[in-house]
């Protein structure tokens, strides 16, 4: 295997439009006998609504990532961020959702924060959007913020690990934008990740499942972890989730490059139909 060396790189300053990494992965052949393999786990850029011009809005450095994970960071970060856009847009991957989704689907967004998405997918014509997080501080301003604007978005508190406020096949659609991003960020060595990481992706992948109905239905995972590190957890060993053989991954071309992996739910066989 070849060795992992992880780089960190900080923000030293709260400047607008400065986009910064905290820790990164890439992989780049360094020589014929030797590999590095460097992560992206987290990326903020501060060309974002929510950075004001007068830096009082700029975030501070995390101290570590794994704090990504932490339903605490968050609470403390949504009492004074407005708005963040996590990886890409809505017109980013318009022309995936227009391929995959149809207007009349039953939608929900996991760990959805204070970003735009949902609102712009309903402005897309795609009214029936759930949207959940952990973080009860940011459910109670996006119902609040989009209660007159939106009023057919809903917005519940639920932890993804376990989604017990969600009944079982229910909807059409999950989308995750970013959320397992923050669940793999302290995952350790990504070719043999740390009990608790596999533990809450297999948790989330599994309260997924059940909550999407049996039959044309999907899970959208859109993020920055490579393809070939993100299919082992939708392929958990031991796991079935019904996916296994319809997985596709697409490129999404803009910022530091991302990707949008599509799952088909697959609990009928349908060359048997």
């Amino acid at each position: 295997m070849p060795p992992l060396r992880q780089v960190k790189r900080y923000k030293t300053n709260c400047y607008k439009n400065q986009p910064f990494v905290s820790l990164f992965q890439l992989k780049f052949q360094v020589s014929e006998s030797e590999t590095f393999r460097i992560k992206l786990l987290t990326m903020e850029n501060e060309t974002n609504n929510s950075a004001q011009s007068n830096g009082k809005n700029c975030l501070k450095k995390t101290k570590d990532n794994s704090q990504y994970r932490e339903q605490t960071y968050w609470e403390e970060r949504f009492q004074t961020e407005d708005e963040y856009e996590w990886l890409c847009t809505y017109n980013d991957l318009k022309d995936f959702i227009k391929r995959d989704l149809k207007k009349e689907d039953k939608i929900i967004i996991l760990g959805c924060g204070n970003s735009t998405f949902s609102s712009d997918l309903c402005d897309a014509g795609f009214s029936n959007v759930t949207s959940v997080d952990f973080s009860t501080a940011v459910i109670n301003a996006m119902r609040k913020k989009y209660e007159s604007s939106h009023p057919t978005l809903q917005w519940i508190v639920s932890d993804v690990r376990n989604l017990k406020e969600i009944p079982n096949n229910m909807f059409d659609v999950v989308i995750d934008k970013a959320c397992l991003d923050a669940l793999v960020c302290d995952e350790g060595d990504p070719w043999e990740p740390n009990v608790r990481t596999k533990t809450d992706v297999d948790s989330t992948l599994t309260s997924v499942v059940r909550i999407l109905k049996p039959e044309n239905s999907a899970f959208i995972s859109i993020g920055f972890q490579q393809p070939h590190f993100r299919k082992r957890y939708l392929q958990f060993q031991g796991s079935n989730y019904g996916w296994e053989q319809n997985i596709v991954t697409s490129n999404i071309n803009v910022g530091m490059g991302y990707f949008y992996t599509h799952c088909k739910l697959n609990v009928i066989n349908e060359s048997s139909i």
